[in-house]
């Protein structure tokens, strides 16, 4: 029998006692959760969205939340099943932002991250690839070279990639089996101080870990974390962990998030 507590008469005052989170994967290292399927998360009606609209972001107290810049290029999916970019916003536009810049300055904390995002891209892919997917950058990057950590879908639109920025080209780059019209699970840990890095697909490692990134990263502080407006397809969930404050690995973290939510995306 599973207790579920529906209402709290009070706040809490007794600090021994254990935090709730709203999320299963969630603790004390979790820096940002947007679930575009949770009603908190996303009070949005369904259909077009319009520029400006917000998301909530599931950490409790956090000044990090998500804006959509662009409209018409974005909309909820009947019965808040997802989250339908359309690809029109261009290749470099920031459609969706986590925060403003410099919220996610990890090369200053050189500790482990963890960025998790879920997606499905259709079988019409875009017509050219590469196209941006989740990326740590600077205003207007259309590439790699200068950001902390970027996402894209490959060279055939679909096969995502994901890698990092040495200031003039991209290091450590690592590709997921993804395929077209299937939902996915992408993940991609990374140490900016100590060149480790580690590629996540559907709940597992690419290839293990991997060393001989840069230790020198790039500073984030006039970064933004976003999806790319030429993205077309559907995104349902987007997550960073501050690793080395959780004291999770990522193997474990990556493997919960997807046992989680592997059948509740279609």
């Amino acid at each position: 029998m599973v207790s579920v507590i529906q209402k709290l008469s009070s706040a809490f005052t007794d600090t021994t006692l254990p935090k709730l989170y709203r999320d299963p994967i969630m603790n004390a290292g979790t820096l940002a959760l947007f679930d575009f399927l949770n009603s908190y998360c996303n009070p949005n009606a369904d259909g077009a969205l319009a520029s400006g609209v917000t998301f909530n972001n599931m950490v409790e107290g956090s000044p990090i939340g998500a804006t959509l810049n662009a409209s018409g290029n974005a909309s909820n999916l009947t019965g808040k099943t997802g989250l339908s970019l359309s690809g029109a916003a261009g290749s470099t536009a920031k459609l969706l932002t986590f925060g403003t810049a410099g919220a996610f300055d990890d090369a200053v904390l050189k500790h482990h991250f963890l960025y998790t995002l879920w997606l499905k891209t259709p079988a019409a892919s875009p017509a050219s690839g590469y196209t941006p997917l989740l990326s740590l950058s600077p205003a207007g990057a259309g590439n790699g070279n200068g950001a902390q950590f970027w996402s894209d879908t490959g060279s055939d639109g679909y096969t995502a990639r994901m890698q990092q920025g040495t200031g003039s080209a991209t290091v450590n780059q690592q590709r997921a089996a993804t395929a077209n019209n299937v939902v996915a699970q992408i993940a991609y840990r990374m140490n900016p101080g100590n060149g480790e890095y580690e590629m996540f697909c559907n709940g597992a490692s690419v290839a293990g870990t991997i060393t001989g990134g840069p230790t020198s990263p790039l500073s984030a502080a006039a970064m933004t974390l976003a999806i790319g407006g030429g993205y077309k397809g559907t995104i349902y969930r987007m997550s960073v962990e501050d690793l080395t404050v959780s004291g999770l690995t990522a193997a474990a973290q990556v493997a919960a998030d997807y046992a989680a939510n592997s059948t509740r995306f279609v």
